[in-house]
């Protein structure tokens, strides 16, 4: 997973000051690939998805709220989760193809002179000209309340480099792991005897937890149409969460 370049508005036909001197809507990619094993018959499945915003932030926050839509996803079909990743190298892979896909796709209809001039409209006739690859139109209003709530003394930690997995458990949700390597053999909640990283244990965001939840719950209500707290956590149990 990963943000894409940015994409500008654009219309099929401009006078030369709307070319030159205009300043047109810049719209946010976040593309994500999944790849699973199919429940029935154990084949290797695909599943490309990408979250779409009017706002061009990038930081946390935002990967936050691009990727609540896709955990609804991903819980349908996979009950237990492990995600690990590498943050050591920066390259081109397969989520760079679903973004390619998306401004190719918006650029072939704006040649055939099709006005994409406001994220609405992009939307709309991706949707209508894209059919595998799910896309999720993100509300960006949550952003600025997740801004607002997120505290500025959350405790830091050094070492990021050496991090590839990162462990949280809904029975422990005051602790947050982290672990040099991917370890299959500790469960989530428990310290890591294999890889994890001294004084990586971290219990301070405990108080802030529900009032994040609490927007992170309004927004799933939204997309995903489930009607209580309990429903989202007991529905689908996530053993461990890396971000």
């Amino acid at each position: 997973m990963d943000f894409s370049e940015n994409c500008n508005c654009k219309y099929g036909t401009e006078v030369q000051s709307a070319h030159f001197g205009s300043s047109k809507p810049q719209i946010s990619l976040h593309t994500v690939i999944i790849y699973y094993k199919d429940h029935e018959d154990s084949s290797l499945k695909t599943m490309p998805c990408c979250s779409i915003a009017n706002d061009i932030q990038h930081d946390p926050v935002a990967i936050c709220v691009h990727l609540e839509p896709l955990m609804g996803e991903v819980k349908t079909l996979m009950p237990t989760i492990r995600y690990h990743f590498s943050e050591r190298r920066h390259g081109k892979g397969a989520p760079d193809g679903i973004g390619g896909c998306l401004k190719r796709t918006a650029d072939t209809l704006i040649g055939q002179g099709k006005d994409i001039h406001n994220f609405e409209t992009f939307v709309n006739e991706l949707n209508k000209n894209i059919r595998k690859i799910k896309i999720h139109a993100i509300d960006t209003t949550i952003i600025s309340e997740i801004d607002k709530i997120l505290p500025e003394d959350l405790a830091t930690f050094k070492g990021t480099m050496k991090i590839h997995e990162v462990a949280w458990t809904n029975e422990k949700p005051s602790i947050l792991q982290t672990r040099e390597l991917s370890c299959l053999q500790c469960s989530p909640g428990e310290s890591c005897l294999h890889y994890g990283l001294v004084g990586s244990e971290f219990g301070s965001f405990r108080s802030d937890i529900s009032s994040i939840k609490g927007v992170a719950l309004q927004l799933l209500e939204n997309e995903l149409n489930i009607s209580t707290e309990s429903d989202l956590i007991d529905k689908t149990k996530i053993e461990a969460i890396s971000v």
